[in-house]
């Protein structure tokens, strides 16, 4: 009887990772063949940070800047400011904070930031004072924007709480200044159309 010598297991050894494996961050899979170490990942990248700023009062917190996620550098002031702004604001509306309400808004209005605060005062318009002050602002002011009288729209701006300056009132101007524009190009053809002018009257509705 002829004896047959057993034959040794073959082991599943790991094999690395390639580049775009690297890249993706998978592990290596597994095969046969000799041994080869798996690659060493270095997690977080060399060089990226975060900027978080917190509130120990509501426990929330934001991420100001992410050059991990943005893979570069901040590119000008609003990378940073504007969300930034949008946090204190929502410190502001959250904890009723007048003064920091209005410094807040002179720096945004001076380095033209303009944070979308409607959403941010919606969600505490019941339950602080300023968040319930500036969402009927803000509210009227869009429902005036919407109509298209001119008058109204310019009324509901001087009546936004705290003279604030924020996103909803910049594109309320913005429609202020086009409604007022129509109104004069308007009242020019009227005035040209009463004294006869018919053609350089109708023009003006081009």
């Amino acid at each position: 009887r002829k004896v047959i010598p057993a034959q040794p297991e073959k082991r599943a050894w790991p094999i690395a990772a390639t580049g775009s494996d690297q890249e993706r961050g998978t592990p290596g899979k597994t095969g046969t063949g000799h041994c080869i170490q798996p690659a060493k990942f270095k997690f977080p990248r060399r060089g990226a940070f975060e900027v978080a700023v917190y509130d120990e009062s509501t426990l929330s917190s934001a991420v100001v800047f992410s050059k991990y996620k943005q893979h570069e550098f901040p590119v000008g002031d609003s990378c940073i400011w504007l969300p930034l702004a949008r946090f204190l604001f929502q410190l502001a509306v959250d904890n009723d904070r007048d003064a920091l309400l209005t410094q807040l808004s002179e720096f945004c209005g001076a380095h033209h930031i303009y944070v979308r605060l409607l959403k941010i005062a919606e969600r505490r318009s019941e339950s602080t004072r300023i968040g319930g002050r500036l969402t009927k602002s803000l509210r009227d002011l869009d429902a005036k924007a919407r109509s298209g009288e001119p008058s109204e729209l310019s009324q509901a701006l001087q009546r936004v709480s705290f003279n604030i300056k924020c996103w909803e009132v910049q594109e309320a101007e913005k429609r202020l200044a086009q409604l007022n524009h129509l109104l004069q190009r308007v009242q020019s053809a009227a005035e040209k159309l009463d004294r006869g002018y018919v053609q350089i009257g109708c023009e003006e509705f081009d």
